[in-house]
Order: C-alpha cells, then structure tokens, then sequence
C-alpha cells in the first residue's frame, strides 16, 4: 500500500501507467510519410543476383577517379556500382571526384568479410594500394 494525496492506494493501482490521448495535427501525417520513405532502403528486400551467381558474392573494389585518386568501396554488384559511382548516386566522395575506371576487385562470401577486408585496404596508404592492384594483375 502507498500512500498518495493524503488517501491509501493499493500497490496494483499506483503502477499502472494512464495513458492519454493527445491530437495529432494533420500535417504530422505528411511527416510520417516522408520518415517511412527514408527507412525504405533499410527495409528493402536482399539484392538481385548478378547473371551466373548462385549465392550472393561481395566485393571489394578500388575505383580511380578523374584527379588520380582512389576510392574503395564494396558491392554486391560491381558493373551497376560503378555505374552509379558514374552517373554521381554512388559514395559520396565520388560524386566530386568522378570515377575513371575501376582498377581491383576481390570476391568475398560474407558481407562481414568484405567490410573488414574494405576497412584494412582503407588504412593503406596509396602506394600500398597500387601494390595490391599491380599483383592483381
């Protein structure tokens, strides 16, 4: 039992939680559909295969760009990720620094995998990078 504005009230009832209903203006409405459009890619279905894969493969890739400079980045799609980096909905670095072409690539089979392998080549610095690319080829 507690005790609350003088009166005795059972423990059972000073937990309960009362909730109120309070107007929501129409214009939230408009709100609301503007959020749920920005989750929308969170919330979209696992991507297409590629022609000839039967599983999803993810890649690590190195792009050069007009100024001669790198970008890494992963995919599980290379020719349309390139070709998003070009027509600038790519990375945000690329869309100031326009990809040239696209100088390595390396499969994963996880996600995880190229995440990690993405972040090591990152650290790298370019002379590395090229290191990596010329062995590759």
């Amino acid at each position: 039992m507690f005790v609350r504005d003088g009166g005795v009230v059972p423990r059972e009832a000073h937990n309960l939680q009362t909730r109120v209903q309070i107007p929501v203006p129409q214009h939230f409405d408009s709100l609301r559909s503007l959020s749920a459009s920005k989750n929308k890619r969170a919330r979209r279905s696992a991507p297409s295969l590629p022609k000839g894969y039967d599983e999803i493969m993810w890649f690590v890739y190195i792009l050069e760009c007009e100024d001669g400079s790198f970008y890494t980045g992963i995919t599980d799609h290379i020719q349309r990720r390139f070709s998003e980096h070009r027509n600038g909905k790519g990375g945000h670095y690329t869309s100031s620094h326009e990809p040239r072409k696209l100088l390595y690539s390396e499969k994963h089979n996880t996600k995880s995998g190229a995440l990690k392998r993405e972040r090591q080549i990152k650290g790298w610095r370019k002379e590395k990078k090229l290191k990596l690319i010329n062995l590759s080829n």
